[in-house]
């Protein structure tokens, strides 16, 4: 079951030629707590290394993936709240010069490209993070459009408390070799009927 996400205030300001949405967040109730900055910062670098290495194929999804994580990082080190970028925003942060009234239906292409990556990798993002011994792991998310004129989706960085499992091991000492899961494979439709149901194909690295 998915914990309950802090509550956030936004309000919408300029950055340089970019209008972003910062969210405030507000402490959350219960023993969670929020991550600190350093943990923020341990957890945007780690996902810049796994999920953008550089043997990675340059795309429009990875590019976008590396722009919220790059702009996030650099927000934090200035001190500056969280801030969630809508499709225009996305667009500049990229290259690509897209009218801003046409960035909404390009990114949406480009968001379920990188979402499908993401579902393939986050086991072994969580199994990198563990292995750094870190609490937290930082991940792309969407907020969707409330709907009406002038409201879009948001996208930016999330930080999610890293998943307890059974017979969690300690930290890798410095210098120490470990694998992790790569990607969580998808078999090709011809391949489904031979597996059987619940078991998935997974690649190591």
């Amino acid at each position: 079951m998915q914990k309950e996400q802090p509550s956030t205030v936004g309000k919408t300001v300029a950055n340089g030629n970019l209008s972003i949405q910062i969210n405030s967040i507000e402490g959350s109730s219960g023993s969670e707590r929020n991550p600190t900055p350093a943990e923020e910062e341990a957890a945007l670098e780690a996902f810049l290394e796994y999920f953008c290495r550089p043997d990675e194929r340059e795309t429009w999804a990875l590019k976008m993936a590396r722009a919220l994580a790059e702009a996030a990082r650099e927000r934090l080190r200035a001190g500056k709240q969280r801030a969630e970028f809508n499709s225009a925003n996305v667009a500049e942060m990229v290259g690509n010069k897209v009218a801003p009234e046409a960035a909404t239906s390009w990114l949406s292409g480009i968001w379920t490209t990188l979402k499908r990556r993401l579902d393939e990798r986050e086991a072994g993002m969580q199994d990198t993070i563990r292995q750094a011994g870190h609490p937290y792991y930082a991940w792309p998310k969407k907020t969707a459009s409330s709907g009406g004129a002038g409201n879009s989706s948001t996208y930016a960085m999330d930080f999610i408390r890293l998943p307890e499992v059974e017979g969690q091991t300690a930290p890798l000492p410095p210098g120490g070799t470990a694998y992790v899961r790569d990607v969580t494979l998808r078999p090709a439709f011809w391949v489904k009927p031979l597996v059987k149901a619940g078991f998935a194909l997974k690649g190591w690295r």
